[in-house]
């Protein structure tokens, strides 16, 4: 069984909220969206991030998990420069910000920080 440190549990939590935050924003910006294939892309980064949330969980979170991480801040890149209106932009550079801190947490959960 894995004890988790407070430290760790902290880092969890934080990730945790990091995550809720992509989710929320990515809930918006699928909302307003207005080309349904884009909003399929969301709809499957959405169920990313509910597995990392879940791998987070169960204390799963690796070198996988950091991958995963970075391709999602490439979809929401591609998404973000393809975007035909720019009263979004607030929302990808809200996500991008949390996605960044859904990296760091990784690394930190690793024992990797800067």
């Amino acid at each position: 069984m894995t004890t988790i440190t407070s430290e760790n549990l902290m880092i969890i939590r934080e990730l945790e909220n990091a995550i809720n935050q992509c989710c929320e924003l990515l809930d918006k910006l699928s909302a307003t969206c207005c080309m349904p294939s884009r909003s399929n892309t969301m709809n499957n980064l959405l169920i990313d991030f509910n597995n990392f949330k879940r791998e987070t969980n169960t204390l799963t979170s690796n070198a996988d998990s950091i991958e995963e991480a970075l391709n999602c801040v490439s979809i929401i890149g591609k998404l973000h420069v393809s975007c035909c209106t720019s009263t979004r932009e607030k929302l990808y550079q809200k996500i991008l910000s949390a996605l960044n801190c859904v990296y760091i947490h990784l690394w930190r959960l690793k024992g990797i920080e800067h």
